[in-house]
């Protein structure tokens, strides 16, 4: 009789255990990367249901990497008299050349380096305005440039999900 209730009450306890288990592993997998992003529908709609954390950074890195890109096309084809476009320029490809070390970064789990090298972009999309307002001028990339910010800033964010 005792055997048979120490059955019974195994057979409880690892249904219970199982069952614990089963319902556990789908939260972990739906996880918000945009919970503590700052602009949360460019974030969502840069991720498109992606819930895995490094594919979410890399998308939103690759994302920023094409944006970067239309900003050296804009700097290239509109390039000033004063050559602060060229400024801009440089700021993009210095941007670009972070992004790369950035998409390493998550390859190689390092993610000190990672965030860095997404602040490093991040600012050098701030230097392309900066360089226009030491002028006392507004820059024609400055809606260009608050974008890229807000999607190095939703990056940051995502990258905070990231457990190595």
């Amino acid at each position: 009789m005792a055997f048979k209730s120490c059955t019974s009450f195994s057979l409880v306890f690892l249904a219970m255990a199982l069952a614990i288990t089963f319902l556990a592993t789908p939260a972990a997998s739906t996880v918000d990367l945009c919970a503590d992003a700052d602009y949360k529908a460019l974030c969502k709609a840069a991720l498109r249901g992606i819930t895995n954390p490094t594919a979410g950074t890399q998308v939103t890195i690759k994302a920023l990497i094409s944006e970067t890109h239309r900003g050296i096309m804009n700097a290239k084809r509109f390039p000033g008299k004063d050559n602060i476009a060229k400024v801009c320029k440089e700021s993009y490809e210095d941007a670009l050349d972070n992004l790369n070390k950035s998409l390493n970064n998550v390859r190689e789990q390092d993610k000190g380096s990672l965030n860095i090298n997404l602040s490093a972009a991040y600012a050098d999309f701030v230097s392309c305005d900066d360089a226009y307002s030491e002028r006392g001028r507004v820059s024609p990339y400055a809606r260009l440039n608050r974008h890229l910010e807000r999607m190095a800033s939703n990056s940051l964010a995502v990258a905070t999900v990231l457990h190595w």
